[in-house]
């Protein structure tokens, strides 16, 4: 529990009780915030032999600047078998009470026991004579009333600090996508009165405390691995939690007071769903073994690209990882890899964006690659035409209008030989 400071006022000369039962002293006092008065410090000495009880008391002040009514609370109960001789400052705070503003009010010190020892009140050490919103004030019993004082009485009265303020302005910011985590920082503001802060990071089941730190800034100790049948764990701090997902985490604001809880934020750090596919999506007449392109997903480092006849991983399919850039090339790739593409067909084509922290699948798209419609032999034509078939008439000439292609004959001595056909 931590004290602020509030006042401090003092008066000069020493002032002892008398050692009559009953009697009080009082200093008035001015409460200038709304506050809860947890602590009370004041300077006493005593004198004597005979130990005597004391408490400590806040009462409420009439327009006299008198205490009156019955105590509000009493901060604390004491012996001068516990006080020393000469002045010296002790501490009272065995309960606290809530003060309003501009207010005032009085401490109250009262002799609750017969015993013969004298207890002085002072500060005069603290070099000021006067406060000047306060007055103070004895009563050797309540015939006689309260008699007003030359001085005021030292003390200190101090608050109880008051619970921090939630942290806000999160970055990344809450709710985000397409956040760029690489360097794996997060950090906030103190919403007012935080000392330092406990840091939490998971996933939507587990969260990780991470610590108390006095910054507003933090680096997640965040690890990837694949295991041997090829799956992505994520660790944070060396608990697991549910890779490719959102992240969530909450900054909890501490001070003596106690701790505040936070808000929970979250941001997704996968990349974005790839966009503009070329060919494009429902293209019709696409050649064989198109050039495929999209365009870049924010922070992907890499793109899946999955193609198939019928379905995504139907016949002749085409699975690819690891694809650095924006295209694949299947002109090249495919013939080595031995697929066979076939004309009047309905291919199915997906791209999905990966990054460490998780793999953000794609739309899919089709297209129908173009028809086989070799072209009629000269003098040829058809007849009864049915949409792109008929019956053909007429009689072939020339050569079929077939291309003439070169006969090889030979290599060697990088040298190639061979005669028109």
């Amino acid at each position: 529990m931590a004290y602020v400071l509030r006042e401090s006022w003092t008066g000069s000369g020493l002032s002892q009780f008398a050692r009559s039962l009953g009697y009080h002293k009082s200093q008035s006092f001015e409460s200038s915030m709304s506050q809860t008065i947890g602590q009370v410090k004041v300077k006493l000495a005593k004198s004597g032999a005979n130990p005597t009880d004391f408490i400590i008391s806040i009462y409420a002040v009439g327009g006299d600047h008198k205490p009156t009514g019955n105590a509000l609370v009493q901060l604390g109960a004491f012996s001068t078998a516990n006080i020393s001789g000469t002045l010296t400052e002790y501490t009272f705070n065995d309960d606290s009470i809530a003060l309003d503003a501009d207010t005032e009010y009085a401490i109250v010190i009262e002799k609750t026991s017969g015993g013969t020892d004298g207890l002085e009140w002072d500060g005069s050490d603290e070099g000021v004579s006067d406060y000047p919103n306060g007055t103070s004030f004895y009563k050797y019993n309540e015939i006689v009333g309260w008699v007003a004082l030359a001085a005021d009485r030292y003390f200190k009265e101090y608050h109880l600090e008051s619970l921090p303020s939630k942290a806000i302005n999160p970055t990344p910011v809450n709710t985000g996508t397409e956040i760029d985590f690489s360097d794996y920082t997060i950090s906030w503001e103190d919403g007012g009165g935080a000392d330092t802060y406990n840091v939490y990071f998971g996933d939507i089941n587990t969260s990780v405390f991470l610590g108390n730190q006095a910054g507003t800034t933090k680096v997640i100790p965040y690890t990837t691995d694949v295991d041997g049948e090829g799956v992505t764990h994520a660790y944070v701090n060396g608990n697991e939690i549910s890779w490719s997902t959102l992240f969530y985490w909450r900054i909890d604001a501490v001070n003596d007071a106690g701790t505040t809880t936070g808000d929970v934020w979250t941001f997704d750090a996968r990349p974005i769903k790839v966009a503009t596919p070329v060919p494009a999506d429902l293209g019709e007449d696409i050649k064989l073994y198109p050039e495929y392109s999209w365009d870049a997903s924010t922070v992907a480092a890499s793109y899946d690209l999955y193609v198939g006849i019928g379905e995504l991983m139907g016949a002749i399919s085409i699975d690819v990882s690891g694809i650095t850039g924006t295209s694949y090339d299947s002109a090249v790739v495919d013939f080595q890899n031995g697929y066979v593409w076939g004309y009047n067909s309905v291919y199915h084509w997906r791209v999905d964006a990966v990054n460490e922290f998780g793999t953000t699948e794609g739309d899919e798209w089709t297209f129908n690659s173009i028809d086989y419609a070799p072209p009629l032999p000269t003098g040829v034509t058809l007849t009864d035409v049915v949409g792109d078939e008929g019956e053909p008439t007429g009689t072939p000439t020339g050569k079929n209008n077939m291309v003439t292609v070169k006969r090889l004959v030979a290599a060697a001595n990088n040298t190639v030989f061979y005669e028109d056909a």
